[in-house]
C-alpha cells in the first residue's frame, strides 16, 4: 500500500475512516445511493498521524450545483466535522453552503432527534 500525493503542499482531503463488517456493506450502499448517482472508488488514504489506510468512499456521478442540501443533511456533516475536529476554516465552508428545507417534514423530525440525548439536550443547535 502507498499513500498518494498531489505534489501540491495544501492539498488535503478532510473526512474520518469507518471499519464496517462485511455484512453491513449492502445496507451502506443502499443508504449511500450506489448506482443511483453515486458510485465507489478505493484509495489509499493516509491520516493525520501518518498512517496510511485502504478505504472505500462513494463519490458522486451526477452533480448538479443547482441542488442545495436539505438544512438537517448540513448539520449531520457540520456536526460531524466539529466532533472530529476538522479545521475551522474547512468548518466555516460548510456552514456557508445553501440550504433548502426538507418538504417532508416527518424525515425532518427523525434527521434532527438523533441529537436528543437521553438528558433531552439537543446536539443540532
Amino acid at each position: 500500500m502507498r499513500c498518494f500525493f498531489t505534489g501540491q503542499s495544501g492539498d488535503r482531503v478532510y473526512g474520518v475512516v469507518y471499519d464496517i463488517a462485511d455484512s453491513d456493506k449492502n445496507i451502506l450502499d443502499e443508504i449511500e445511493g450506489l448506482h443511483v448517482g453515486y458510485e465507489e472508488k478505493q484509495a489509499d488514504v493516509m491520516s493525520s498521524e501518518g498512517v496510511c489506510y485502504a478505504a472505500w468512499f462513494y463519490y458522486a456521478t451526477d452533480i448538479d450545483a443547482s441542488i442545495q442540501p436539505f438544512e438537517w443533511y448540513k448539520q449531520h456533516v457540520l456536526i460531524g466535522a466539529r466532533e472530529h475536529d476538522f479545521p475551522e476554516d474547512y468548518i466555516a465552508e460548510i456552514a456557508a453552503v445553501p440550504t433548502k428545507a426538507d418538504p417532508i417534514k416527518a424525515r425532518t423530525k427523525l434527521e434532527t432527534g438523533l441529537y436528543k440525548n437521553a438528558l433531552g439536550r439537543d446536539f443540532s443547535e
